[in-house]
């Protein structure tokens, strides 16, 4: 065991990130000249990690200060709520419903709602034990390292922008419809620039909550969770409204394929294809949760990210199933399909018209309007988060993670996200932000739960310290693998694991998407679960962090099966061609950011002048308020990050 010492190298403290070209940027602008260094400094600072006592210290110089840790569990689970109901509460699901499952749709959204669980219990581990800013960025940069971690928060940013400018291109249709206005062309004027008309109430709306994020977090969430409690109550208000007139018959048949009051409407397949198609679909209502871990530098508490985490999904589950359950009562399915797709789309206003209850529809669109006002904010303030870490890394200007103090919020982040959602809203239509699902997000579920099951069975340290309350490690059984195959050769095994769990998957994907016979989707469902039990039982789990982690009885199942249902969404369930060409589009403009900014910025931070001695460490070194850390001495791990 050797001791490596952690040295913080020089930063940009106060306002002086603004007195120099080195400190506004990262690096001096000659590094970004040096592009025929970039093979050397690929091969050393593409797959580094960072230990975490480093990267906080590095953050405060950075960004002047840290962030105010002023949200409690209570402020992060009305984030959630806030950016996951949104309005597909109202619209998406009853789409659902009425085109894919029928009254099945509740099952659905209860299997739906366990694969959100998984992938909340995973990032909640994480944010526990990395409290700082980026979410899932960080977590795949501390594992696999910077250019991996690049790749997917390149399309979390994208999706997080198109996502709030969709949501809140919204806002004028439900307005419109609270003072019974035809349309929403009154908030809406064509131009002869362009096909879309521009919207200026979505571009009020943006500033506002920019202007309100940028002065006091404080007020923001106290905001937020009036305006969830507002939410919540008049979801509940719909919730009950429906059940006044309730119709039990409507849940038979259950697995429907012709409709009861219009034959000639009809839903295919039926049984368990139609349910987990409708599953696939309906996980998208649930993305959005990982704004909470965004903002794990801002938790009061090391508590309070996964009790929100875990509870907002919890919530929600239980609102989308009562929700499901009283639409079904409420409307035969094929009477909602019979009506047009963008009826289809406004389902519960459309069904309470249908039982003559008209007024009904008043508070729908209230409850609409409040939830697109809350979660475009709430989708400012990740993109924000996100912006901040990346300045804080290095991958775009310095500058940009600049907090003043007297608010301890991103400023200038801040600015720059609401700016770009405003404009993005202001001049793009919801059907065109809408036609962009968010499979980056879920490509970063993805690595996150590679990531998860990685640094459990394979830390890259050998430790059984304890470093203040931080547990660096736990051995539960002799690892034979280890004495047989060595270091490297238990790291093949269980990538070749993950490989196959992730083939497995495809494998599911691609039966699924051909509508070939079953048996090719029973074969590759029982192979995931031997794969799966063949990892458990030959490779033994290393590390289990102190204060919170997925229980050892879950592992690996849990974050196999996250990982499972990540793959199969990405494989083609819920997406189109055009997201695949979007995933690669952005990776691509991730790759030539992270060559020309990202990695000269990297490398100056640690080989620039007088920084010789400052080395990323490998995953997993959990460092003491000292900054003293064991790490493994063997060849495998010394000698790459040299000048």
């Amino acid at each position: 065991m050797m001791e490596s010492k952690v040295t913080i190298p020089p930063a940009f403290e106060g306002p002086q990130v603004f007195s120099s070209a080195e400190r506004f940027l990262g690096a001096p602008p000659s590094q970004y000249l040096k592009v025929w260094q970039m093979p050397k400094r690929f091969a050393a600072m593409a797959f580094t990690k960072r230990q975490v006592e480093e990267q906080r210290e590095h953050n405060r110089r950075v960004s002047n200060t840290e962030l105010k840790k002023q949200l409690t569990w209570f402020s992060f689970c009305s984030l959630g709520v806030g950016i996951i109901v949104a309005t597909g509460i109202f619209s998406f699901m009853p789409y659902i419903y009425a085109f894919i499952t029928g009254p099945s749709v509740v099952i659905s959204l209860i299997i739906a709602a366990a694969a959100a669980a998984l992938s909340a219990l995973l990032y909640s581990e994480f944010a526990v034990e990395y409290p700082v800013l980026g979410g899932g960025f960080v977590y795949v940069l501390n594992v696999f390292g910077e250019f991996p971690a690049v790749l997917c928060a390149t399309n979390l940013v994208i999706d997080y922008l198109f996502s709030t400018a969709a949501v809140v291109r919204n806002f004028a249709v439900y307005i419109a419809a609270l003072f019974n206005l035809q349309d929403a062309s009154d908030f809406q004027k064509s131009v002869s620039f362009q096909t879309d008309p521009i919207d200026w109430l979505a571009l009020l709306v943006v500033m506002v909550l920019t202007v309100a994020l940028l002065f006091s977090m404080k007020i923001f969430d106290e905001s937020n969770i009036f305006l969830q409690v507002i939410h919540v109550g008049l979801v509940l208000f719909t919730i009950i409204a429906a059940f006044t007139q309730a119709q039990p018959s409507n849940w038979t048949p259950f697995f429907p394929t012709v409709g009861k009051t219009d034959p000639t409407i009809v839903l295919s397949p039926s049984g368990a294809r139609t349910i987990l198609t409708g599953a696939s679909n309906i996980f998208f209502v649930f993305i959005g949760y990982d704004v909470i871990a965004l903002g794990a530098e801002e938790a009061k508490n090391d508590w309070a990210v996964p009790i929100g985490m875990i509870s907002s999904v919890g919530v929600v589950s239980v609102i989308y199933v009562l929700m499901a359950v009283s639409l079904v009562m409420l409307i035969p399915w094929d009477v909602l399909a019979a009506q047009p797709g963008d009826v289809a789309l406004s389902g519960f206003a459309y069904a309470f018209t249908y039982r003559g209850m008209a007024w009904a529809k008043y508070i729908v669109a209230l409850g609409a309007a409040v939830g697109i006002f809350t979660s475009t904010g709430i989708g400012i303030y990740g993109l924000s988060r996100v912006f901040t870490t990346f300045a804080r890394e290095g991958m775009i200007p310095a500058f940009v993670a600049w907090v003043p103090k007297r608010t301890g919020t991103p400023f200038i982040a801040t600015l720059a996200a609401g700016l770009a959602c405003g404009l993005m809203a202001f001049f793009t239509s919801f059907a065109t932000l809408a036609n962009m699902t968010s499979i980056g997000t879920l490509a970063m579920y993805y690595f996150v739960a590679l990531a998860h099951i990685y640094r459990r069975y394979c830390p890259e340290f050998e430790s059984l310290a304890v470093s203040g309350d931080r547990q660096l490690a736990v051995k539960f059984r002799p690892d034979p693998f280890k004495n047989i195959l060595g270091v490297a050769g238990k790291k093949v095994l269980l990538l070749a694991y993950l490989a196959a769990i992730t083939g497995c998957a495809i494998g599911f994907t691609l039966f699924w998407n051909l509508s070939l016979k079953n048996g090719g989707l029973i074969g590759t469902a029982v192979a995931f679960v031997v794969v799966t039990l063949c990892l458990q039982f030959t490779l033994p789990i290393e590390y289990v962090p102190a204060k919170f982690s997925v229980p050892p009885w879950m592992m690996p199942w849990a974050p196999a099966l996250s990982l499972w249902a990540n793959v199969m969404l990405i494989g083609g369930f819920g997406a189109h061609k055009s997201d695949y060409v979007r995933l690669f589009v952005a990776m691509g403009i991730g790759t030539v950011i992270y060559l020309f900014f990202g990695l000269p910025t990297s490398w100056w931070r640690f080989h620039g002048a007088g920084k010789k001695d400052t080395v990323p460490l490998p995953v997993g070194a959990i460092g003491s308020t000292t900054g003293a850390v064991g790490t493994r001495s063997d060849s495998a791990h010394q000698g790459h990050h040299g000048d």
